[in-house]
């Protein structure tokens, strides 16, 4: 079953997160930095309606959003219309010469409508990113991403009055690594994914229903099968793991879930040439508010 508005314990869920938040003291935000009703029913998803998890969560965020000036002011700048597309994020250029990727509309939908992110993170270029991205620049470039992220699902919520699911993404990470597994990624350079799994994945709610791994190196088999494990089953179920076959991508399992529209424009941007550091730059997609 979908998670839904429909659901009336899911509504009751979010109006007592809502209440929980007005006695809030710790840490308060200014009204235009308030959570929409669709991120606090992630929130209450994501920990299985567990709400004092989800105000812990909530207050993570707050936290992680109110930690610098520059971090403060993104999620109003965003609602206010001031970042209109990710060529406004700041850093975009400079990270997306490193790290090809779009993570907030490339253009692609599911069958559904529901927005396709893609990220090259095999062809990551980490020792640029090292040398030519201080940490802090990265970090306010994937909080403007994840804000930019939640506010088109607030959009596609509120104009599809009718849907009958909560608007989420589908993220496709493309795991092809042309310079090798181990030369791409290292203990030396990994500060930039430890930083996203240890402190902005856990002050964000769930915005994906699927993550697919596609172009995926054996060696990333062993490794998942143990990781995988410490996880919890919901993020788990929403992983689909696929190699390089793009005919194995059309079977009926990925199919049902996002549509063969879906698959083959997801194939076509995926197969521009591979020409090393020297990305094609792909166009920047404008979301239209």
């Amino acid at each position: 079953m979908e998670d839904s508005f429909n659901d009336e314990a899911l509504v009751i869920a979010v109006k007592e997160l809502k209440e929980m938040l007005l006695n809030e003291t710790e840490i308060k935000v200014e009204d235009c930095d308030l959570e929409s009703d669709l991120e606090l029913a992630f929130f209450v998803i994501g920990w299985k309606y567990d709400l004092k998890k989800a105000m812990v969560t909530i207050g993570n965020s707050r936290r992680l959003r109110n930690s610098s000036e520059k971090l403060r002011v993104a999620r109003r700048n965003i609602r206010s219309g001031s970042i209109i597309s990710s060529k406004d994020f700041p850093h975009r250029e400079i990270v997306n010469r490193y790290w090809e990727h779009d993570h907030t509309n490339t253009g692609i939908h599911t069958k559904d409508m529901m927005p396709v992110a893609v990220c090259r993170v095999g062809e990551v270029d980490l020792y640029g990113m090292q040398e030519n991205v201080p940490v802090a620049n990265f970090q306010e470039y994937m909080i403007y991403a994840f804000e930019y992220r939640l506010y088109m699902l607030e959009n596609i919520w509120k104009k599809k009055s009718d849907l009958k699911f909560l608007p989420r993404f589908v993220d496709i990470h493309c795991l092809n690594c042309p310079r090798g597994f181990l030369s791409t990624f290292s203990y030396s350079n990994i500060q930039y994914f430890r930083w996203w799994m240890s402190v902005l994945g856990p002050a964000y709610p769930e915005q994906c229903s699927h993550v697919i791994l596609v172009n995926t190196p054996w060696l990333f088999y062993g490794g998942w099968n143990i990781t995988k494990s410490w996880l919890p089953t919901r993020p788990v179920d929403k992983i689909e793991i696929l190699g390089s076959d793009t005919v194995a991508w059309k079977g009926e399992s990925l199919i049902s879930k996002i549509g063969t529209d879906c698959v083959d424009k997801i194939i076509e941007y995926l197969s521009r040439e591979d020409d090393g550091l020297n990305k094609k730059k792909k166009k920047e997609n404008t979301f239209e508010t």
